[in-house]
């Protein structure tokens, strides 16, 4: 099983949550259609109008190459700039409306196995991710060593959806499929530099002998990790953003859940040192 489309999933949902808890990893297409994104395409060109005159140019889409052309322009003359308009993404009610959709509830429920009164969701992001420049790129790293919510892997979800269709020259999620088995990889954050990704790398050498598995995707289709499954940005060789959206879901009713404010501060004084740093 590579992907699965929407029908196939619901036929047998437990042959497919049984893929996931096997091999880390689970690929549904058509969940969403172009209209369920449509404020997230709104959310986006409207911010980036704040920072970039287009001239009154109309503007096709996420994918168009003017839009695109100015959005690369914007980075590499202001890095602030550009970090206010990736900052002002993040906490749009577009995203909450997205990753609260009746149709990814119901999924994530039956992937899941709990209703939705006992599934919390931390961290909705939106990625912009650059053609060439890599200051942004994630290496290798587990989102458990991000967000404990749950100390073990399987009782959250990270689930990964592309925000324009997705081909291999754009960079997709890459992932190495039964890497979660490794369970909570011990790693040292480290901050390269101002304007760049915090990186919690994993030792190659745990790693060098899994498969790395990326898939080519529509709009529309999500990618689901178990929270232990190594993955990192691929690398965009094209002309055009690599845009996406993030949510991590959690079990609030396993004995293994660590309540928390939200997603830097945890009640667990000592989880919150182990994990932050403070």
């Amino acid at each position: 099983m590579m992907k699965t489309n929407l029908k196939t999933f619901n036929k047998n949902i437990k042959k497919h949550r049984n893929f996931l808890k096997k091999n880390g990893y689970l690929v549904i297409t058509n969940i969403l259609n172009k209209k369920d994104l449509e404020n997230m395409e709104k959310l986006i060109l409207k911010t980036a109008k704040i920072y970039i005159n287009f001239n009154k140019r109309k503007i096709s889409g996420l994918d168009d190459p003017y839009f695109n052309k100015e959005l690369i322009k914007l980075r590499k003359k202001s890095k602030k700039k550009f970090a206010y308009f990736f900052d002002t993404l993040q906490t749009s009610i577009a995203s909450y409306q997205l990753w609260t959709n009746t149709k990814i509830m119901i999924i994530v429920k039956k992937i899941m196995a709990c209703e939705i009164d006992t599934i919390s969701a931390t961290d909705l992001l939106v990625r912009i991710d650059s053609p060439i420049d890599i200051r942004n790129k994630l290496e290798w790293h587990q989102d458990s060593a991000f967000f404990r919510q749950n100390n073990k892997g399987y009782n959250g979800l990270n689930c990964w959806t592309p925000l324009t269709k997705l081909t291999f020259n754009m960079g997709p999620l890459e992932f190495l499929e039964k890497s979660h088995k490794l369970g909570l990889v011990k790693v040292k954050k480290k901050r390269p530099g101002k304007f760049r990704s915090l990186q919690r790398k994993i030792d190659p050498k745990l790693i060098k002998n899994l498969e790395i598995k990326k898939f080519e995707l529509n709009l529309g289709d999500f990618i689901f990790l178990n929270m232990d499954t190594v993955h990192r940005s691929g690398e965009n060789t094209s002309k055009i953003f690599r845009m996406s959206s993030i949510c991590r879901y959690h079990k609030t009713n396993s004995k293994d859940f660590n309540p928390g404010l939200n997603i830097y501060k945890y009640s667990n004084k000592n989880l919150n040192k182990e994990v932050h740093g403070f």
